[in-house]
């Protein structure tokens, strides 16, 4: 086993504190992959509701969907940015807790 391997070992889970442009960027990427889901189940939805337009049953089934698809997006996508705004806050805050630790060992 390498040196560098069995210090990684010790550092646990702190060792995503090495990565932190990483971490953001797969963070970023995940939060850009959960919205992308969400805007293709509203723009199928909007596409169903429009095709229908002249369906008896619209205003029974396909307009309170797309509604509800429509209000969905919306408060997954916030809520989605909150999540993400925290994480990120959390790991910055905790990132420069361990880099204020790692001085006071050294000095």
């Amino acid at each position: 086993m390498k040196e560098s391997d069995v210090a990684a070992q010790k550092r646990g889970e702190f060792i995503i504190q090495d990565y932190s442009e990483e971490f953001i960027f797969a963070l970023s990427q995940l939060y850009m992959k959960a919205t992308t889901v969400q805007a293709v189940k509203l723009l199928a939805s909007m596409a169903a509701a429009g095709l229908h337009r002249r369906h008896l049953m619209v205003w029974k089934v396909f307009a309170p969907k797309f509604i509800f698809e429509g209000v969905g997006f919306v408060v997954g996508s916030i809520v989605l940015l909150i999540a993400c705004a925290y994480v990120v806050r959390v790991h910055t805050s905790l990132n420069k807790w361990v880099k204020n630790l790692s001085n006071n060992e050294i000095g």
